[in-house]
């Protein structure tokens, strides 16, 4: 009986951003909160100490803005997520399974959601984006915009009166500064902001007990907290402590005496309405978005470390990672040494020396704004090599500290790119692509780069890549791309035998996302070289019979998506080629013909990279930041599945 190899969870490299936290309205009694991050939904069961990864459904993890819809029972909890790639999905069971609601599609990024008090019975919320407000009274199935009197669309902020089922109120807050009231259900809309300052608007509060005291705080961009308590008429700052701060968001508990703010210097919070503020006790926190429930405990969606608790109303935190790991890493590598290193989206860089068991950040990345990195390995030691948001080059020694190598280019083009040669140890190498498309050879024993041929002029330079034998045959590829009127990108592959002196077409083809995985194994029989994007992997390879590159594609299901292509380094004796999807990793053993799922466990990951290890074994990183690891003890047969 033939079995799947088992992938191992190793570690997760946790924490990473939480954009939004949301409580259940039934949170003292089911104790449920939701989180969203770049790498989808957590779901916590116990007031946010532990976690899940929650995203049975959720076909695009990249979740922003989220909101649970008021209950009249403890069944039925229904939940609206939103992500960055403009869809919205929603949840009956409070977020253990999704279902996409199609009628949003198109109609742009939700950046913030405000549901009815009164949503069992009338079905209506109200999303805001950068094209204003959309209402909907039929529980999301249909849209209407809602932005008659609004001057300004980038909505940032919206709200709904407690009692928003009889008097029809709700406010809408603007990145221009404008605040805005509509007495009738989001059908018109006018100015509330007399008193305010001109700056954003970035959150707003409205008090529990605003049936009585008419009581609203909005958090600004450069000016603190206004307070209204005329509903929205007219605002005076609440206190001249916040006067010059940025208020990322706000909570206020129920009695309305407990306020918690998150500000460009901390989180800071007060105990009498707003009078007088202290500084929180832990520090430094960059809280995105905040939950207050009636007891005072407070929950924190925190840019890079996940989730922090307060028992106290705000005054002491503490971090609840509890298997939470939302890092979105685009670029993973493995050291000749077996370390691994990996960077996410938001700039910070991370290494394990345990296979991903154990991570720890390196805090001066994130200073230099690393946009890319390489990993070179010389003799016992491992040399980063990082690309910064100024487009400077960096190097950073075993335990040492990341400098300057290699500034931007005397024409200011930035680098982009950057590949380091098989043979590092011996040549020093490294091929650099800039914005503008050139291609540039630099030894680190030299002061200077050297530009090389351009394959195409005016496309931008997607991939480069040596040959896995560059010692020998000096040769690279680069992978160049171009936008055409109909919003697609024609991508093209070039190879160089004569260390990028001169260029040779092998392949053209078109794709919708400017997204492409590459892949050259040490071949010296076929030269073959592959290419996937989306879920279509392309061969391009020498013809036994007349010496001549040829052109075959094989397409995976429809839906995965490939994320990238790994050989390993026997692949010339045994023509085995790994891919990562968004749905697990699949395998070819026949050089591409056909494919199957590899291994059990990682059945709806994203897998973002695939890293050949020692001992016949794999390293895969899902997005999130999780460490898993596969090894063979032998090849096993797999049923195809794609061809």
């Amino acid at each position: 009986m033939n079995t799947q190899p088992t992938w191992q969870r190793i570690g997760a490299w946790y924490g990473g951003t939480v954009f939004a936290v949301a409580l259940s309205p039934n949170f003292a009694t089911d104790q449920l909160a939701l989180a969203t991050t770049g790498a989808g939904v957590y779901r916590s069961m116990d007031g946010g100490e532990t976690w899940t990864l929650s995203n049975d459904g959720l076909y695009d993890p990249s979740t922003l803005a989220i909101s649970f819809a008021p209950q009249n029972s403890m069944a039925g909890r229904k939940v609206f997520v939103s992500t960055s790639n403009g869809r919205l999905f929603t949840s009956q069971d409070g977020g253990q399974t999704w279902a996409e609601e199609p009628a949003w599609a198109g109609l742009g990024v939700i950046t913030t959601l405000a549901i009815s008090p009164n949503y069992v019975q009338d079905q209506t919320l109200f999303v805001g984006t950068e094209e204003g407000v959309f209402r909907s009274q039929t529980d999301g199935q249909q849209w209407e915009s809602s932005t008659f009197g609004l001057l300004d669309l980038e909505v940032l902020c919206l709200a709904c009166a407690p009692d928003f089922a009889s008097s029809e109120v709700l406010w809408a807050g603007t990145a221009q500064g404008g605040f805005y009231r509509s007495r009738n259900a989001g059908r018109s809309w006018r100015d509330a902001g007399a008193g305010l300052p001109d700056t954003a608007i970035q959150c707003v509060a409205v008090s529990p007990n605003f049936e009585t005291d008419q009581r609203l705080l909005v958090g600004t961009e450069t000016a603190g907290i206004y307070q209204s308590v005329d509903g929205g008429t007219s605002w005076i700052a609440l206190s001249a402590e916040l006067a010059d701060q940025s208020i990322d968001c706000l909570a206020m508990a129920p009695a309305g005496h407990s306020i918690v703010a998150s500000t460009g210097q901390g989180i800071t919070f007060s105990t009498d309405g707003g009078k007088s503020w202290s500084m929180s006790e832990t520090g430094r926190l960059a809280a995105l978005s905040l939950g207050l429930d009636a007891t005072g405990r407070v929950m924190a969606g925190v840019f890079q470390a996940g989730i922090y608790l307060s028992a106290d109303a705000g005054q002491s935190w503490r971090q609840a990672v509890g298997n939470l790991a939302a890092h979105t890493p685009p670029v993973v590598a493995l050291s000749p040494h077996g370390e691994l290193f990996a960077l996410d989206n938001a700039g910070t860089l991370a290494y394990s020396a345990d296979q991903g068991a154990h991570w720890q950040a390196m805090p001066d990345a994130l200073a230099l704004e690393i946009s890319a990195f390489a990993v070179a390995g010389e003799q016992k030691t491992t040399t980063l090599y990082g690309i910064t948001g100024e487009g400077d080059l960096y190097r950073r020694p075993d335990n040492g500290t990341w400098a300057c190598c290699l500034a931007a280019t005397p024409d200011a083009a930035k680098f982009t790119l950057l590949a380091v040669s098989p043979n590092f140890a011996r040549d020093q190498l490294l091929a650099l692509g800039d914005e503008a498309g050139q291609i540039w050879l630099w030894s680190t024993t030299s002061s200077q780069p050297v530009a090389v041929t351009v394959p195409c002029q005016d496309e931008t330079l997607l991939q480069l890549a040596f040959s896995p034998d560059y010692a020998a045959d000096q040769a690279l590829c680069a992978v160049t791309a171009q936008r055409d009127e109909q919003g697609n990108y024609r991508v093209q592959l070039w190879r160089s035998m004569d260390n990028a002196q001169s260029w040779a077409n092998l392949a053209e083809f078109y794709t919708e996302l400017p997204a492409v995985a590459l892949a050259w194994p040490f071949d010296p029989t076929e030269q073959a070289i592959f290419l996937a994007t989306r879920n279509r992997v392309i061969k391009l390879f020498i013809d036994p019979v007349d010496q001549q590159f040829v052109f075959e594609q094989r397409f995976l299901d429809q839906a995965l998506q490939i994320t990238a292509l790994v050989a390993p380094a026997d692949y010339a004796h045994q023509p085995t080629l790994y891919a990562a999807t968004n749905q697990g990793v699949y395998e070819t053993e026949d050089g591409g013909q056909s494919w199957a799922m590899l291994g059990q466990g990682l059945e709806g990951r994203i897998v973002v990279a695939l890293l050949p290890t020692v001992n016949a074994a794999l390293s895969a990183m899902t997005l999130g930041g999780e460490a898993w690891h596969l090894a063979f003890a032998s090849r096993v047969h797999r049923t195809d599945q794609n061809s």
